[in-house]
């Protein structure tokens, strides 16, 4: 892509990433449960003053690593304790991405192929959903990504060893690299990230005409590096705390990686219906081109392997795992869009034709995602109509009771309709280049406005009922029980700690003056409604929730 009035790529890159990522994180409130326990957990180390050990009610938090706790440690510091802070760090992290694409796609094709491949990473919904979020996935696939980006480097001078392309620690950059990211991976997220980033490169020499691999003595000075940049963390927490947390960290994570746990509850065919849906149009065109139609360089070849066998390897981890591993498909955005530039590359350049199946799914999502962003408005619109339709009271009211939706609003689906008809038009017209900018920068928009404009409305449909009574009481030294349920809510939306208890029952729970206990639940679970009675008093229903105080 060619340089705008003069300014490079990487500026432009990050003003349009900085302008989509950063305005508008604190708008909704935190999405219970696990960004809300998350924001939680970095809470309470701030607050007590606790930099190494994560902490919730009092006690270790043993589910992750504290990379990303650090990071909102920071920003909590210097943005204060809010939903925008908690965020901030993934914002942050998208500019790296973002940057990281671009560098990296210019280095193995050129610079229109990185400009390319960070454009369609922006243009991916649930991308920017989880970049705007307070979950550890965003970094903890960052670091996997670039590892694996590493691993690929190094196949690339191994294969070539014999030429003059490479300097001679070229290697040794990489493979440092990549242990410095397996590191941060395993920091972010756990053990499980050294797994993934391992089993694509074997996945990659296996398939591959890699006859060199990455040598045994890379390997074993790889492990080494990781083991020194894990170390200086168990070092430091050693040195501060002893081995109190470190043992209890160490046990907690070799029972979660328990082959027990594994489990086919799960179908291939929903994460990649939720994949073609949250990814398009990136979806819809990734494998257009998968087979290089020209000749490829060794670094293509590899890289291009690289991210193919990472797709498919998630893919199956969420197929057939189910612990820990619910946010795993966000690391498919990283080959979802490698790919759809690629395809885009032989579209662009060497004229290869759009394959029917790429214009059925084109055709075929487009066609879903205008419809919702039509009928959505309208249905909500138009509630007391559809409302006739709809069996149960509660989830009656609790569509009454949030943000009012006009009619008007379906010309938003209706301006995406008009766009994504353009785009086809100038695809059949043979502007194909054309037809894609403005397909790909018309799903970018909508992504915004869903995000900034239908989000909030729909988190009100969730959990703004039980949001709107914990701010009620932020400031009382009260408890809160979930009946049948767990939330963090109040640990986080609270001016008081350890508002949550999950050993708390009602059966013992006493309320007093100066510590009252709340209790919530949905509205329509009858379960134990004679001990409700006689131990609490119902304060008021709001949406799919009933709220109570222990007497």
């Amino acid at each position: 892509m060619k340089r705008l009035l003069g300014i490079s790529n990487i500026i432009i890159l990050f003003l349009f990433a900085g302008m989509i990522c950063f305005p508008f994180l604190g708008e909704v409130h935190l999405f219970d449960w696990e960004e809300t326990l998350i924001a939680s957990v970095s809470k309470e180390m701030f607050f007590q003053n606790e930099v190494l050990e994560p902490l919730l009610n009092g006690t270790y938090y043993l589910e992750k690593p504290p990379f990303f706790f650090w990071c909102q440690l920071i920003s909590f510091k210097y943005l204060g304790v809010n939903e925008y802070a908690a965020r901030f760090p993934n914002a942050v992290c998208l500019l790296f991405v973002v940057l990281t694409l671009y560098r990296n796609g210019k280095r193995i094709y050129s610079a229109n192929f990185g400009m390319m491949w960070a454009l369609i990473y922006l243009s991916i919904i649930l991308a920017q959903f989880y970049h705007k979020s307070g979950l550890v996935e965003p970094w903890f696939h960052f670091f996997i990504y670039l590892a694996v980006y590493n691993f690929a480097r190094i196949l690339e001078m191994r294969q070539e060893q014999h030429e003059s392309y490479f300097k001679r620690g070229d290697i040794a950059y990489s493979r440092f690299y990549a242990a410095f990211a397996t590191s941060g991976a395993i920091l972010t997220n756990g053990i499980e990230g050294f797994f993934v980033i391992i089993l694509s490169y074997w996945l990659v020499f296996l398939f591959s005409s890699a006859r060199y691999g990455i040598g045994v003595v890379n390997f074993v000075k790889y492990i080494f590096w990781v083991l020194i940049f894990v170390g200086i963390w168990l070092a430091i927490e050693y040195k501060w705390h002893g081995t109190n947390y470190l043992k209890a960290f160490y046990s907690h994570q070799l029972a979660d990686i328990d082959i027990a746990k594994a489990s086919l509850t799960r179908k291939m065919a929903i994460p990649i219906l939720v994949l073609l849906l949250g990814c398009f149009p990136a979806s819809a065109i990734c494998f257009n081109s998968l087979r290089p139609k020209t000749y490829e360089s060794t670094i293509q070849k590899i890289f291009r392997l690289f991210m193919i066998c990472s797709l498919f390897l998630v893919l199956i981890i969420v197929t057939f795992v189910k612990d820990k591993l619910v946010h795993y498909t966000s690391f498919t955005y990283f080959p979802i869009s490698f790919l759809a530039a690629y395809s885009l590359r032989y579209i662009f350049e060497e004229g290869v034709r759009i394959k029917a199946s790429t214009w059925f799914l084109m055709v075929s999502i487009g066609t879903v995602w205008a419809s919702l962003l039509i009928a959505i408005p309208v249905s909500r619109a138009n509630i007391g109509f559809f409302g006739n339709f709809i069996p149960m009271e509660t989830l009656q009211s609790v569509l009454k009771l949030t943000y009012q939706w006009q009619e008007y609003e379906q010309f938003i689906g209706y301006g995406f309709l008009l766009l994504f008809i353009l785009s086809l038009g100038l695809m059949i017209a043979g502007r194909a280049r054309y037809g894609f900018i403005v397909l790909f920068f018309s799903a970018m928009l909508i992504s915004q406005i869903i995000l900034i404009y239908y989000t909030p409305k729909l988190e009100q449909l969730s959990q703004g009922a039980q949001v709107d009574f914990v701010l009620q009481h932020r400031d009382e030294p009260s408890q809160f029980i979930y009946h049948n349920g767990r939330s963090y809510l109040p640990n986080f939306y609270s001016n008081y700690p350890y508002r949550s208890d999950s050993n708390l029952r009602i059966e013992t729970a006493k309320s007093t003056k100066k510590k009252p206990i709340y209790l919530i639940k949905k509205t329509d679970d009858t379960t134990q409604v004679d001990l409700l009675a006689k131990k609490c008093r119902h304060l008021y229903n709001h949406g799919i929730y009933s709220f109570y105080k222990v007497k």
